[in-house]
């Protein structure tokens, strides 16, 4: 594992420490859990994103007048 340097305003250290304190854990601990989640999300838009796109080049697409008439036939008000 390697080390990194960041830096962090008094408060956002101040509310990592309540957050180590109250898991019992480490602030070294909740960060790393932090950017592993932001990561993990991060990657995971990014593909869903490329899907879109590669649905979008495919021509599988639903214009914005099929969305609205499906979501009247739901018996729901659109405009």
């Amino acid at each position: 594992m390697k080390n990194i340097s960041v830096r962090f305003d008094d408060d956002t250290i101040n509310r990592l420490d309540e957050i180590a304190a109250n898991t019992s854990s480490t602030r070294s601990a909740v960060l790393n859990d932090a950017v592993t989640h932001y990561i993990e999300h991060i990657m995971w838009y990014k593909d869903e994103v490329g899907k879109g796109l590669n649905d979008i080049n495919a021509g599988r697409v639903v214009s914005h007048d099929e969305v609205k008439k499906s979501i009247k036939s739901l018996g729901l008000n659109v405009d």
